[in-house]
């Protein structure tokens, strides 16, 4: 679709239709990204059988319905630590203790 300037020239530009930004995800409105919780101890466990068992990631994707790269993140954390269970994360420690921010 073509439309004229309106400053005169004869030159046509193009009217493109109002297309969604590179940010714009489904369900997200204010761009900002949902995080989800964590998934159970059994969850994983789950996903580390199935692997045992000779699947590969996108079938216990399926299986499970959890992402493919969760399942990729879950057997690579088991087989570089040996374990499903979360692990501690980095960052700064609280100023206040857990006691101290109860009172």
């Amino acid at each position: 679709m073509l439309a004229h300037i309106e400053s005169g020239s004869e030159k046509l530009r193009p009217v493109l239709p109002n297309l969604p930004g590179p940010k714009a995800r489904k369900g997200v409105t204010d761009g900002s990204i949902m995080k989800t919780k964590e998934l159970t101890k059994q969850v994983r466990d789950k996903v580390v059988e199935k692997y045992e068992a000779g699947l590969g990631y996108k079938k216990i994707s399926r299986a499970l319905n959890i992402s493919l790269s969760t399942v990729k993140s879950i057997i690579r954390k088991w087989k570089e630590y040996g374990t499903t269970a979360n692990l501690p994360r980095g960052g700064r420690p609280p100023k206040l203790k857990s006691r101290t921010r109860r009172k």
